[in-house]
């Protein structure tokens, strides 16, 4: 909306296409807010992107999900999903209105691989042609603002916007996935709430990896990889060090999978130090087990074989498991990623 506002301001908003990708699985009150949007804007030229859904002229999220496999999609297969609500739609919108350049309001702190946002982008109109043909120019006009910015702006010009955030709602996504978080959590915290991953894919952040190893190169600037804090972690394993921990546990440990370059990792840290600050602090005399906590960076070694041979799977991150230091078994959490919740689970399995 900053950007919208700006535009307006310049006079220069009728003379750019403004494009919204409708998932067909938004709130009722994101839809509303097109309108209210479009009023505020008269000059908008709005165009609403939608999945195509092959034998559906106007599709529907149940001609959606019918077709694609059920309205579970977004759990079974994400990246699935993601591909055919937001890739699909926004690719054909961008080619079909022959866009050379595109802005966005994306930025960095709002963490994942958006850390290291540069103001201007170079990609490929199409990822198979090889020719010389011009690339398409992608440029993050707010890449250095902040949260608290956007905001101040926002009131300081009285901008609309969408009424889900006066409930809590930081960052607005699907129904399904999307939920109000107190205010002083991360912004994108409320969101893909009942995953265990988002984009967060083993393979896909691998990928991501060497991605953004090879930009650095290009652009001739040094690699440095976002962080995750946990100042009260008892063990930072690796390949070498993990089974000398796990093999002479004598406590409960707690141990988190993650990636400092998983968006969800970094939406879910404050959960995960609420759980850490509990289970090591708290009165709940049900968690007064002595419980010990480690994480494993798949950035610094990919699980190994031997792991998953013993029982740790790692498909996405987070992931967390627990291990019982009698049977030095682990268990797999399989909930939704709030501190209650996985909070529960823990007291459960310490019950049994």
């Amino acid at each position: 909306m900053v950007l919208l506002d700006v535009m307006a301001q310049m006079n220069v908003l009728s003379l750019i296409t403004v494009v919204t990708i409708d998932t067909l699985h938004l709130f009722p009150e994101t839809y509303q807010f097109y309108d209210t949007v479009q009023e505020h804007y008269p000059d908008l030229d709005l165009r609403v992107y939608t999945p195509k859904v092959p034998g559906s002229a106007t599709p529907t999220r149940q001609a959606f999900d019918a077709f694609y496999g059920g309205d579970n999609l977004y759990r079974t297969d994400p990246e699935k999903y993601a591909y055919y609500s937001k890739v699909e739609p926004l690719q054909r919108a961008l080619d079909e209105l022959q866009a050379h350049v595109w802005f966005t309001g994306r930025r960095r702190d709002q963490g994942d691989e958006r850390s290291q946002l540069q103001f201007v982008e170079w990609e490929d109109f199409d990822k198979e042609d090889v020719s010389d043909r011009p690339k398409r120019l992608k440029v993050n006009l707010l890449a250095d603002w902040t949260y608290e910015q956007v905001w101040s702006y926002l009131q300081e010009h009285d901008v609309p916007y969408n009424p889900l955030h006066d409930r809590g709602y930081k960052s607005i996504g699907d129904t399904m996935t999307t939920r109000a978080v107190a205010s002083t959590a991360a912004e994108r915290s409320g969101r893909f709430v009942g995953l265990n991953q988002t984009e967060c894919g083993m393979h896909h952040h691998l990928e991501k990896l060497d991605r953004m190893r090879l930009e650095a190169i290009q652009q001739n600037v040094a690699f440095e990889l976002p962080t995750i804090d946990c100042l009260e972690c008892d063990y930072e394993l690796t390949a070498v060090s993990f089974f000398d921990v796990i093999e002479t546990l004598s406590t409960v440990l707690l141990l988190e999978f993650y990636s400092p370059l998983c968006g969800a990792c970094q939406d879910f840290a404050p959960t995960m130090e609420q759980v850490i600050s509990v289970v090591k602090h708290g009165e709940d005399s049900a968690l007064n087990h002595n419980i010990q906590v480690a994480r494993y960076d798949i950035t610094v070694d990919q699980p190994t074989p031997a792991m998953e041979e013993a029982g740790f799977e790692v498909e996405v991150t987070p992931t967390l498991y627990l291990v019982l230091s009698k049977e030095r078994r682990p268990v797999l959490y399989t909930g939704q990623m709030t501190s209650a919740a996985i909070l529960k689970w823990i007291q459960n399995q310490l019950t049994e």
